[in-house]
């Protein structure tokens, strides 16, 4: 609290490589070389998931010129409609394709010793009282234990 805003953990949000459901790497773990032949569809340099994979990518001794990137584009919708169509494979967060992946038009491939994850807050002014998480984002915000990534 910085005493204008009061500031609430809501909920963890993990960042995964999505790809077709009919593809290769659909359901699967990878070794993060795996992810360097592509193609990949990336976010535009200065979003804040793209530092993210940079920062995870130097991690497993890799910069993002390793990465053979066809398409960089400005929206996750725009990454989402191309992964659909098999044009690559692109990383987003969960709660942007959790419909395409109940629908199984997407898929997700896990990255051995990758988690990409960030933290959603709610943030409100300290006037206003919010004893819990308002229930239409609680209700939204929580993943089943199956959802979340696995350190492998």
């Amino acid at each position: 609290m910085d005493g204008l805003v009061v500031y609430q953990k809501a909920d963890d949000d993990y960042v995964y490589v999505i790809v077709p459901a009919s593809h290769g790497w659909a359901g699967q773990t990878i070794d993060v070389k795996d992810l360097c032949p592509g193609p990949l569809l990336m976010r535009e340099f200065s979003s804040g998931i793209s530092r993210l994979i940079e920062h995870a990518l130097a991690k497993a001794g890799l910069k993002k010129r390793d990465l053979r990137t066809v398409m960089e584009l400005d929206s996750t919708e725009g990454r989402v409609s191309a992964v659909e169509v098999g044009l690559g494979a692109t990383f987003v967060s969960q709660w942007s394709v959790r419909h395409q992946l109940a629908l199984h038009t997407l898929a997700i491939a896990r990255v051995k010793g990758f988690t990409l994850a960030r933290m959603f807050s709610l943030a409100y002014p300290p006037a206003r009282s919010h004893g819990e998480t308002p229930k239409p984002f609680a209700a939204s915000s929580s993943a089943p234990p199956a959802d979340r990534p696995q350190n492998g």
